[in-house]
């Protein structure tokens, strides 16, 4: 066996049909088992669970103010927090990547869905696409 034990196949079963839990340290032994990188194989399954969370989303910068004075201000602060950590501060939009979404909405106590709808009067049109699919990975960054 590849795991040279470490991992039985009923375990390996129970993992994938979700009917047993594993520890950050096993799963990231697993992960590298499989060759893959866990922050990528746990990606995938956070996009299948929320999709919504796990989208691209291009905010025109410009049009913040069209967003509600209470969520706006939030969405404000943490925009600023990453351009502030890419030390960008030259373009009007910004790209809310995987998880962002997910991580502002648990912010504002909203639904991903409801806070991307709140969000739509700033994102940006004219682009091919307004929301696409992110590739795993956690990074944020400029289009």
């Amino acid at each position: 066996m590849l795991s040279g034990g470490r991992f039985k196949p009923s375990a390996l079963g129970g993992y994938e049909r979700g009917e047993r839990s594993i520890s950050v340290s096993r799963f990231c032994a697993l992960a590298a088992l499989y060759g893959v990188p866990p922050d990528r194989l746990l990606s995938r399954t956070l996009e299948q669970a929320s999709p919504a969370g796990r989208e691209e989303l291009i905010i025109d910068l410009n049009k913040l103010p069209l967003i509600a004075d209470d969520l706006a201000r939030m969405v404000a602060e943490f925009i600023h927090r990453i351009r502030a950590q890419r030390k960008d501060y030259l373009s009007d939009v910004i790209t809310l990547r995987s998880g962002d979404i997910d991580a502002l909405a648990l912010s504002a106590q909203l639904k991903p869905d409801d806070l991307l709808a709140s969000l739509r009067p700033a994102v940006r049109s004219g682009d091919e696409s307004t929301r696409r699919p992110v590739s795993a990975g956690p990074s944020i960054t400029l289009p």
